[in-house]
């Protein structure tokens, strides 16, 4: 079994300074800096969510690949992304949505993983913050709070259990 994890891929402030391409999409929208204070208060959390989410899956031996780096989508051109983004989502059996308030494409992702009649597992610092039309889409198993390790553990193994 597969999961498609979407959430915002792990960079490092510095990644942005350091990748020419990387700083020329954010300059492009006027949101260098923003990214990087964003980014930098998030990585912590990021790395703890993925971190159980990988390790829930070898548990239930699935295969999972988090949100990462790749360059080949951060030179892609709009329709090319989402055309990569859109098959990953199909391929999958199930999709785990890590929300976080600056992550604009998570919502896009969730919908599309409604559309494609996926099990999703939404995990978010602050639900309340989550758009109203991706809390009541088809599919979504559970909405939980990571406010805890132990909340996003028992998620995890709550929806990976489940057939």
């Amino acid at each position: 079994m597969s999961i498609y994890v979407a959430g915002p891929v792990l960079r490092s402030p510095a990644d942005m300074y350091d990748r020419p391409h990387l700083r020329a999409i954010y300059e492009d929208i006027g949101s260098l800096e923003y990214a990087q204070r964003r980014l930098g208060r998030e990585l912590d959390f990021l790395t703890d969510i993925y971190t159980d989410i990988m390790r829930s899956a070898v548990r239930y031996k699935m295969r999972v690949s988090v949100p990462g780096p790749e360059r080949a989508l951060d030179v892609a051109s709009p329709k090319e992304f989402i055309e990569q983004i859109h098959e990953r989502i199909r391929e999958s059996e199930r999709v785990i949505t890590v929300y976080t308030p600056f992550d604009a494409a998570g919502p896009i992702e969730t919908a599309y993983a409604s559309f494609f009649r996926k099990r999703i597992l939404i995990l978010a610092r602050q639900p309340k913050l989550l758009p109203r039309m991706t809390l009541g889409l088809p599919g979504v198993h559970a909405v939980v709070e990571a406010g805890s390790r132990s909340d996003i553990s028992d998620a995890l193994s709550d929806f990976l259990n489940q057939q």
